[in-house]
């Protein structure tokens, strides 16, 4: 009797307790009843999804403000789901171009909503002060590598992919080397380089190109990104940065220049005697500085002649789509000996540059030079070598302490 008396109590308290609260409708008031700046409603549509567990969502705004932008597990607008879409971007307008029941919409990225500058006011809402905002959804944005001779060979995906960063280029899992079927054998082919149309006429622009969601806007909402590999024939090692540039030991190996490499603060000296081929793909090696000195034994009748540059003597080599800005060859003044230098290597005969550039190169010394100096660029060659479609300027020899007898220049 005692438990059901106070079971009773207890509920008219809290019917009481309700009645003093006034809840209902005759005591609601609209946001701008209760302060009147608040005269901005947008109603956030999720469009086939739901935002805060429901369809659409209303908040409201003092004229001049920056919307608040819906993101987050948690808050007054938390981040829309539908399935495992994502929200690609708000949008003031759409078109339905499917159906009713299979509704296919189409965005104008003239109203795309950007949350960072675009601000709340009587140019952007209706008669009611009332703005619209509209989720466009896509499909998880994939990175696709193909072979750009063979567009169905999918190479590579990334499934992951975050909008709003810049592309960034394969590094651990490059396929660097594939191999091609062809009347009946493998045959090697390396990666030359990434490019954004199948032709391979527009290189992938990678940290410094457009975002991911700046690059599907341009593809009008597919979120498959296809990077275009394009192959060639052979076996190539390729030269990522000034650490494999120094680290190339095959003198008779192929290689590929796979990105700008800049030696600033890098000394070196000659690789070596050089016959084997570098394709340069149009990237830039820069800022080379290199130290000549031939000194013979005291012993010594005479010593042969050295040659200096990226390479030292050059015999069989080729050079393609390579270009070297500001390359500086010191000549030490304490040489006893003969010394050829040129901006690739020194001596050559037999060798080939095709569509290489060099600007901003020079040759110094540290002192009087006494022994002859041959000069030549992009190499000190002979009638044996080849050079087409290059662009080369003079080399600079006024840092060069040379009598004018001792300096041959080619």
């Amino acid at each position: 009797m005692y438990k059901l008396y106070k079971t009773l109590s207890l509920i008219i308290l809290l019917m009481l307790a309700l009645s003093s609260c006034h809840i209902g409708s005759d005591t609601y008031k609209e946001p701008w009843e209760i302060d009147n700046s608040f005269r901005y409603r947008v109603i956030y549509n999720a469009l086939g999804g739901k935002i805060n567990s429901s369809p659409v969502r209303e908040t409201y705004y003092v004229d001049g403000s920056l919307l608040k932008k819906p993101q987050g597990a948690a808050g007054l607008l938390t981040e829309p789901v539908f399935g495992n879409k994502i929200v690609f971007g708000w949008y003031t307008d759409y078109k339905n171009i499917g159906s009713e029941k299979e509704p296919v919409y189409e965005f104008d990225q003239a109203d795309l909503w950007d949350f960072e500058t675009d601000r709340i006011s009587d140019e952007n809402t209706d008669h009611n002060k009332t703005l619209t905002l509209y989720a466009h959804w896509i499909d998880p944005p994939s990175i696709i590598f193909v072979d750009a001779d063979n567009t169905e060979n999918i190479l590579m995906r990334w499934e992951i992919v975050e909008t709003e960063k810049r592309l960034s280029k394969p590094t651990a899992f490059e396929r660097k080397i594939i191999e091609k079927n062809e009347n009946g054998k493998k045959t090697t082919y390396s990666l030359l380089d990434y490019f954004r149309d199948p032709d391979c006429n527009n290189r992938v622009l990678w940290e410094n190109g457009k975002t991911v969601r700046e690059i599907i806007q341009d593809r009008k909402g597919d979120p498959n990104i296809y990077i275009y590999c394009k192959y060639i024939e052979g076996k190539y090692t390729r030269i990522k940065n000034k650490t494999d540039l120094k680290n190339i030991t095959d003198m008779n190996g192929k290689y590929i220049i796979a990105d700008h490499i800049d030696m600033k603060n890098e000394f070196l000296l000659p690789l070596g005697d050089f016959s084997g081929v570098i394709i340069g793909n149009g990237y830039t090696i820069s800022n080379l500085s290199i130290t000549a000195t031939n000194r013979a034994g005291l012993l010594d009748i005479s010593s042969p002649e050295k040659s200096f540059g990226l390479f030292s003597e050059l015999c069989n080599a080729s050079f393609i789509d390579i270009n070297i800005d500001n390359i500086t060859i010191s000549v030490d003044k304490k040489s006893n000996a003969d010394i050829c230098v040129g901006v690739f290597g020194g001596r050559a005969t037999n060798t080939v540059f095709e569509n290489c550039t060099i600007q901003n190169s020079r040759v110094i010394s540290d002192g009087k030079v006494e022994v002859n100096v041959s000069v030549g660029n992009p190499a000190f060659t002979d009638k044996t070598c080849t050079i087409k479609d290059c662009g080369f300027s003079d080399i600079d020899t006024v840092g060069l302490n040379i009598g004018a007898d001792k300096l041959n220049r080619q």
